[in-house]
């Protein structure tokens, strides 16, 4: 089960550990949870680059993304929305099991023949981000959401109203170098040629997260950008 407070500094492995969390589930030695990839490369070569990375848990991470900017939860269907204000929607995706057995289903054929069945479902979450807080700690199921906050109930393209945090996803990263060539990429000094000044290609990440076989960059902005068609 995730927790909302659990950060890199919960696990057994990762050497800045909180010494109090010595005998929680996370650092019990028969028990322990892998870290993600490239945590402690990224750990290293960052401090190395002369970089303060602090491990954040998901409860101070969409704090920071969404401030208190999304609008307040309707304590009745009469009640309205302030003006400008909107939700933000994560998805909730669940693998399906044989109620008898208990193993996953698989699909048996079409396209998808041989993958698991899964299924998915979109929820509101609000002001504070209780709702997203609480399915991350009382769920197995995989959650993911962005940095957007939405008009409605859907994550169509259309409804989109705010974008308080852009997500890059970097794959095929080569061990420890791919992560030294990716951390360069922001601390390149700035060059001349030809009278004329070249800066970095690419701007330093708010936020490092760790994905099952790469990293998530996050660029929070300092003000929410406006989405609507206009």
């Amino acid at each position: 089960m995730g927790s909302s407070l659990l950060s890199f500094n919960h696990f057994g492995c990762y050497p800045d550990k909180d010494p109090n969390l010595a005998s929680s589930y996370f650092c019990m030695s028969d028990r322990r949870i892998k870290l993600p990839n490239f945590t402690l490369e990224l750990r290293s070569e960052l401090k190395r680059a002369g970089e303060q990375a602090i491990p954040v848990n998901a409860r101070d991470f969409y704090k920071d993304i969404f401030q208190d900017d999304l609008q307040e939860k309707r304590k009745s269907i009469h009640d309205e929305y302030e003006k400008g204000k909107y939700s933000g929607i994560f998805v909730e995706i669940e693998q399906l099991k044989d109620k008898k057995t208990g193993e996953p289903l698989i699909h048996k054929e079409g396209k998808y023949r041989g993958h698991p069945v899964k299924k998915t479902r979109s929820h509101l979450f609000f002001k504070g981000n209780k709702e997203l807080y609480d399915k991350i700690d009382r769920t197995d199921n995989f959650i993911i959401t962005n940095g957007i906050s939405y008009v409605g109930k859907r994550r169509y393209q259309d409804n989109v109203a705010k974008m308080y945090a852009m997500a890059i996803e970097i794959d095929g990263i080569k061990g420890l170098d791919g992560v030294r060539q990716l951390i360069h990429t922001w601390h390149r000094p700035v060059t001349e040629m030809d009278g004329k000044k070249y800066y970095n290609m690419t701007p330093k990440p708010t936020y490092i997260t760790c994905s099952g076989r790469g990293l998530h960059l996050y660029f929070v902005f300092e003000e929410p950008i406006v989405l609507y068609k206009n």
